[in-house]
């Protein structure tokens, strides 16, 4: 029962946070219907409106430039378009602005390829082939297309502060085939897509036949339910799936906060864990930020509050351990940045997805006659340290090297660095 419900508390969770976090990626039953041209350049001069009168870039010394900007993508839309060729070149429009806040729901076209990703290091394996694909294989090619020429096209429409949010983004959805067609691929003869594939040291291929496509827009529940296996263990409680939670273990606290939200549950937990550390033999405490895109910064003000409340009371020390990965965003990479300015602890894992001085604050837009809908962040997050303003990424104190085997495992290689550190901390 209680995995049941967590299983749809999860999909919830999930889908809000990608529907106020992420790049929007939608079906829409009517792809073919044409908008006229009074109609795409109506809705674009909404969005110039909307961004002009609230995004910091358009309100500062380079408006002259935004507004240039605009006009030459204007000056592109000479013809009628399709609901998702119009939402394709509106979010590749706005992706060169570089925020990952500022970002624009496209409409998926057609039917995508049933195969999970996970890039390491320029390679492109299969976290998940759901049965078509051995997992841990090394895709080459998709419909004779280089799998890097389809990452490629997908970034261009992806808002995104760094190479990492992008990555981030595009393992996270199914490949379309329209994509792999539109950039010279070919279906088989019977409707299929061919996969040219390494495994075992052996290249091989296999044709995933079109009765095996999806619809399925997303893949974060199977994919979440590989790269952050423990957040059932840890986040459900009374049957209700939460933002944050707790264990304490042998030689730490480990603090799980899967999204930044300010709520009894966060404020409860804070309590519990500071009572714990002045009760139990040890002073680490382990926050995971994994896979937090993101919410309300006053998470990480309120944490950086109580600290300095308990260290003053008790005059305890606390030694901290932030875990971060490409998914790391918004206020969890400024919760990441607050510890690392600061010097309040040491950072483990892979670079993060938000920049630490970025774009936030975001507000959500409808366009009328596309029904498109977009946001657009206001407000200009500046980090304490102003000397690594220019940094793309926070990036970690150790970086956690991990191999396919190990996220198909569910090895948590990010934990065994910690319990590593704090074993030459107790020899020294």
């Amino acid at each position: 029962m209680r995995v049941k419900i967590f299983c749809m508390l999860f999909i919830l969770v999930t889908s809000l946070i990608i529907l106020s976090m992420n790049n929007l990626y939608v079906h829409n039953e009517d792809t073919q219907s044409l908008l006229s041209l009074d109609e795409l350049l109506f809705d674009f001069n909404e969005l110039e409106k909307n961004f002009c009168d609230n995004h910091v870039l358009a309100i500062g010394r380079g408006s002259e430039n935004i507004k240039e900007a605009f006009q030459i993508a204007k000056s592109n839309i000479t013809k009628p378009m399709t609901i998702p060729e119009f939402s394709v070149f509106l979010a590749t429009f706005l992706a060169q602005f570089n925020d990952g806040h500022t970002q624009l729901s496209y409409i998926a076209s057609g039917p995508e390829i049933p195969l999970i990703f996970k890039i390491i290091d320029g390679h492109y394996f299969v976290l998940n082939g759901n049965g078509y694909i051995p997992d841990g294989s090394e895709i080459i090619k998709i419909g004779n297309v280089k799998i890097s020429s389809i990452f490629e096209s997908y970034c261009k429409q992806i808002s995104a502060e760094n190479i990492y949010w992008k990555m981030e983004q595009f393992e996270e959805r199914y490949v379309e085939v329209s994509k792999v067609i539109s950039l010279g691929g070919r279906k088989t003869l019977t409707g299929g897509i061919s996969i040219e594939y390494l495994y075992k040291g052996n290249i091989q291929s296999k044709t995933i036949s079109q009765n095996a496509f999806v619809y399925n827009q997303y893949n974060d529940f199977d994919r979440n339910s590989i790269l952050y296996s423990n957040d059932i263990n840890l986040l459900i409680k009374d049957d209700v799936y939460e933002s944050c939670g707790y264990s304490i273990n042998d030689d730490f606290i480990l603090f799980r906060i899967a999204s930044c939200v300010l709520d009894k549950n966060y404020i409860t937990t804070l309590d519990d864990i500071f009572f714990s550390l002045n009760e139990i033999p040890t002073s680490n405490l382990v926050i995971d930020l994994r896979g937090n895109t993101g919410g309300d910064s006053s998470v990480a003000d309120l944490f950086i509050e109580r600290l300095k409340k308990y260290k003053k009371d008790t005059h305890n020390s606390v030694d901290i351990y932030i875990i971060i990965d490409h998914k790391t965003f918004s206020a969890a990479t400024y919760f990441s940045v607050l510890i690392r300015d600061y010097q309040l602890g040491t950072i483990i894992g892979q670079p993060t997805g938000g920049k630490p001085v970025s774009y936030g604050n975001l507000q959500e837009y409808c366009l009328p006659n596309s029904k498109l809908s977009y946001t657009i962040s206001n407000k200009f997050i500046r980090r304490p340290d102003t000397s690594r303003n220019e940094k793309i990424a926070l990036f970690p104190d150790h970086v956690t090297l991990y191999t396919i085997d190990n996220y198909i495992s569910q090895v948590d290689c990010d934990l065994i660095k910690i319990k590593e550190l704090l074993m030459k901390q107790n020899v020294n």
